[in-house]
């Protein structure tokens, strides 16, 4: 199966700053955000590729909206967000996509259950051509290991996808993001849905913190 180039569509001359966006659904996560984003400030430096995150705030009750502002002021790849009223991770990506100015987008959450330093293992392959999606191998213990293994196994055989983590951190070309029906639980079956429209998918392995 031959790998899809990056789109050639013409865009405005800002696009071209960015070649990375991280999108980040967050909810209430006012403790995790300042250490996140040094993590992410941190990672962003180590690289060539030109990075942006964009936290979407999905009707935070803590502060974190406010405490964004501020930390828009410190972190210049920083662009938050909002929705006033919790609307769920799948509406936070497609918020997140809307805003986003770079080819590859990547979900990640906040909470620091994923480190920023591991967003490269899955952007790398599609910056190289490698691969349409990259998706996250867990590499750890965590409390739905059991159902979760009994969902992918069922997925890889039902579908035929080769990886064995479909439910978990992604990196994507944004034509996938377009090419998606709109559902409010897309995000969960992503990896299946562009499988099936011919993308390329691979996994790598990515920690997972406690």
């Amino acid at each position: 199966m031959s790998l899809r180039p990056l789109p050639t569509i013409p865009q405005p001359a800002t696009r071209s700053e960015v070649d990375v966006s991280v999108l980040v659904p967050a909810k209430d996560e006012a403790g995790n955000l300042p250490l996140f984003l040094e993590l992410c400030d941190a990672m962003i430096r180590g690289q060539e590729a030109r990075y942006e995150v964009i936290v979407v705030d999905d009707g935070s009750t803590d502060g974190s909206w406010s405490l964004l502002q501020e930390l828009r002021e410190q972190h210049a790849f920083l662009h938050p967000v909002r929705h006033r009223a919790q609307r769920g991770i799948a509406e936070a990506l497609r918020t997140g996509a809307l805003h986003a100015r770079g080819q590859v987008l990547v979900f990640y959450p906040a909470d620091l259950q994923f480190k920023p330093e591991d967003i490269p293992s899955l952007v790398g392959p599609i910056l190289a051509n490698e691969s349409d999606m990259v998706t996250g191998f867990k590499q750890g213990k965590y409390e739905k290991a059991f159902v979760s293994g009994i969902y992918n196994k069922l997925s890889r055989t039902l579908f035929h996808v080769p990886v064995r983590d479909l439910n978990n951190v992604k990196a994507y070309r944004r034509e996938i993001m377009a090419a998606l029906p709109m559902r409010p639980d897309f995000h969960r079956y992503m990896i299946v849905m562009a499988a099936e429209q011919g993308f390329t998918v691979t996994e790598v392995p990515i920690p997972l913190y406690p």
